[in-house]
């Protein structure tokens, strides 16, 4: 694999898979198949995205505080990813349970 520059996309204050969905593809160029679902885009980001990724969350527990049923699913997503791709980092300043 050739050494690429790392894509930093900010997620904070996020509301919804479609709000990630959106600073996705503001950053990186996605399929045009990619669904706005978690399955959908945990296969993209592994199969379709060649570029390296850090995803930076830093208020992680305020936005899922705030969106609980939205949120806590793609908080689930995003920290499979790094065992899957070492080229994905994930960094959060807060954690929750």
């Amino acid at each position: 694999m050739s050494h690429q520059d790392v894509i930093t996309i900010d997620l904070d204050g996020i509301k919804s898979v479609e709000d990630f969905y959106q600073r996705l593809v503001e950053r990186v160029e996605l399929p045009d198949h990619t669904a706005i679902n978690l399955d959908a885009l945990h296969d993209v980001l592994l199969g379709d995205v060649a570029e390296s990724l850090d995803f930076r969350w830093e208020r992680v527990v305020e936005d899922v505080a705030c969106a609980p049923d939205a949120l806590k699913g793609l908080k689930c997503m995003l920290d499979a990813l790094p065992q899957a791709r070492e080229d994905i980092v994930i960094s959060y300043k807060g954690c929750l349970d």
